[in-house]
């Protein structure tokens, strides 16, 4: 059975230990003399901000941040920061728990990367270097293939650094697609595109191409389609031969139909990858708004295409397209809800929680939060103690609970420790009720060294032994009296003497 002294000196929850039997709570884990027998292996006792507590470690599963040591679970892991940069993670395979940088798409519910040329080879992306933004790749990005499909002749280009590749698909014209390239002379009429034939080496259009007409007979051509005299015997799904006004007689692609340079579409405009019926070129307008194809029409959001990003971003808001009051330029905002703007802060005994975004595109500002009597850490405010140090100032920890500290003695009587918790030693004299004495009314009131001088109350060195005489205790001080605040010294001294004989 323990003793009281031995009590008195087990270690509280939270210091520092070699075994069990040395901390009140009977268990040493991570050398910490902890609350619980043991910890789960993905967990410590020794985590700094709490020490004595078994807390996940950095990398550790998580699903909230009061399970974590750090205070932060970011991407399902304890994380060492709060890491919410658009292009940042705490899942990064290899790294987990540490908030890295990442490449390719951004990770978990962080806002993916948009602008001019999302999901292709120029489109904007997490490089990793730039944690907080998605970057468009450079110049040195190769992009689009070499090549010559339906008239149009493609070729590998170099990004833009804006979301664009440097490509500019070439129309044949008149003339076919060779195995990769237009073809610029003509043999036979295999080398013409519909409606034109080769004459000496040129491909020219066919006679009576594109007039009126209603009947086969009606055409030099042999082929009346879509109202008009036609190269071909009929269109493509897409097209038509009365599309293109310039050019009646060939078919040409209709409002909407996808296309990659102006010469296929009837309107000569090829927009956002669609034939237009405009240029359609205003920063929040497109002709690619799926109820909308082929229409200019205003966007929501993003611009479309290679027109420019919005710019403008805070740490809450995007700029945006507002799809309907300004179609040149953004005037809208997107706002994360969703997103930390400020991570939680412990000021001592005040904690102010995360801060989130809100309606207004803003970061509030969060008031702090009393933790009196308690302590706060990045989690909040404590709500047990576990030594006085989970306690604010002027209070203590005692089952448990932070209480209003009271004057106390120290565990060897020779301090006394103050409400505010400063000690102060009461050598000569003991403390007692939570003060230091000032008087004493016999030597088991005095620190060792001393002794209680009965006459005059009070601790004090003894005399030195040649200040009383060795004659048996009959000894002569002038008026015969030893002084009378050394009594106490002459009397012990002579029940020494007397013993030993």
């Amino acid at each position: 059975m323990w003793s009281q002294a031995e009590i008195l000196l087990l270690q509280a929850i939270g210091t520092s230990c070699t075994a069990g039997h040395q901390c009140k709570s009977g268990a040493c884990v991570d050398s910490v003399c902890c609350g619980s027998a043991s910890c789960p292996t993905d967990s410590t006792c020794a985590w700094p901000t709490s020490l004595g507590s078994c807390r996940k470690k950095l990398g550790a599963v998580c699903t909230a941040g009061t399970e974590c040591g750090s205070g932060s679970c970011v991407d399902n892991r304890c994380c060492n920061v709060a890491c919410g940069g658009q292009c940042e993670a705490c899942d990064v395979a290899g790294a987990e728990g540490t908030c890295t940088a990442v490449t390719g798409t951004p990770h978990g519910s962080r806002a993916a990367c948009g602008g001019a040329g999302a999901g292709t080879a120029c489109g904007a992306k997490c490089d990793g270097a730039d944690r907080v933004k998605c970057n468009f790749p450079g110049s040195g990005v190769a992009c689009g293939t070499a090549g010559c499909s339906g008239s149009v002749e493609t070729h590998v280009g170099t990004c833009s650094g804006a979301g664009a590749c440097s490509d500019v698909p070439k129309s044949c014209g008149t003339y076919a697609c060779g195995a990769t390239a237009c073809k610029t002379s003509c043999a036979g009429p295999t080398d013409c595109i519909g409606g034109y034939y080769c004459k000496a080496g040129s491909c020219v259009p066919t006679e009576g191409l594109g007039k009126d007409c209603t009947k086969v007979s009606d055409c030099a051509t042999g082929f009346c389609v879509d109202g008009v005299c036609c190269g071909v015997a009929s269109c493509a799904a897409g097209s038509a031969c009365n599309a293109k006004a310039t050019a009646k007689g060939t078919c040409a692609k209709e409002l909407g139909t996808t296309c990659k340079v102006d010469d296929e579409c009837g309107s000569g405009h090829c927009i956002d990858g669609v034939c237009c019926g405009t240029t359609c070129d205003g920063q929040c307008e497109a002709c690619d708004v799926p109820s909308h194809l082929g229409q200019c029409w205003p966007v929501s959001g993003a611009p479309h295409g290679p027109r420019p990003a919005c710019g403008g971003a805070t740490d809450c808001a995007t700029k945006t397209c507002d799809g309907a009051k300004d179609t040149k330029s953004c005037v809208g905002q997107t706002v994360d809800l969703t997103k930390t703007c400020a991570p939680a802060k412990c000021d001592g005994t005040r904690f102010t929680p995360v801060a989130t975004c809100d309606v207004t595109g803003t970061c509030p500002a969060l008031a702090a939060t009393s933790c009196v009597p308690y302590r706060c850490d990045d989690g909040g405010c404590k709500v047990t103690c576990a030594a006085d140090t989970d306690c604010a100032p002027g209070y203590q920890c005692a089952a448990g609970k932070c209480g209003p500290r009271t004057s106390s003695c120290s565990t060897d009587g020779r301090s006394a420790i103050d409400e505010a918790g400063t000690t102060t030693s009461c050598a000569p004299y003991l403390c007692k009720k939570g003060y230091c004495a000032r008087s004493c009314a016999d030597s088991s009131e005095c620190t060792d060294g001393t002794l209680c001088n009965v006459p005059l109350a009070t601790c004090e060195p003894p005399p030195p032994p040649s200040a009383v005489a060795d004659d048996g205790g009959c000894s002569h001080h002038g008026n015969g009296k030893a002084p009378a605040g050394f009594a106490f010294a002459i009397a012990a001294l002579l029940l020494r003497k007397r013993g030993a004989r």
